[in-house]
């Protein structure tokens, strides 16, 4: 019996990966995990002042990250970001920097065949070439490009909000 239910599992992860709109607050941050194989996630619960946040945090130099922003009140997601720091001086090695970009390019390959998957392309190319704010939309989503260029590190960073 429990083989069964574990089958059962597997097949609802394996439909639910390619849904077109975003599960629970749980069950999405469940996913993510799994998706980019986060080895170390955050989920602060919701409280009666705030509501729940999701996190992981990857890259030898930490700059890669995923946030998902619950609705106060609810099981329900406000929107998803997905964040790359792309250091512009020596303040993480070049190692680092390069191992992180790796693990932003994996991470954004996984989170566009979630959420983006006929705009993948376009959107790596954009996240990773330009630093011209764009939105995207599709069916489902509005994904919200922004770069913004600091001192010694560019943010870059998608905000993915459902549409109503």
């Amino acid at each position: 019996m429990n083989k069964i239910k574990y089958a059962l599992a597997l097949c609802v992860l394996s439909v639910s990966s390619t849904v077109n709109a975003f599960e629970t607050f749980n069950t999405e941050q469940s996913i993510i995990t799994e998706l980019v194989k986060c080895s170390n996630p955050r989920v602060l619960p919701a409280s009666q002042n705030s509501a729940a946040l999701y996190g992981c945090i990857g890259g030898l130099g930490e700059t890669v990250k995923i946030f998902i922003n619950g609705n106060s009140g609810s099981n329900t997601i406000r929107n998803f970001r997905f964040m790359w720091n792309e250091y512009t001086t020596s303040s993480i090695s070049g190692t680092s920097a390069a191992q992180d970009k790796d693990v932003a390019e994996s991470w954004l390959l996984s989170v566009s065949e979630r959420y983006f998957k006929s705009e993948s392309n376009e959107i790596k190319n954009h996240f990773f070439n330009s630093t011209d704010n764009k939105k995207f939309t599709n069916d489902n989503y509005t994904i919200e490009y922004t770069f913004h260029r600091g001192p010694s590190i560019n943010e870059r960073l998608l905000t993915i909000t459902k549409n109503n």
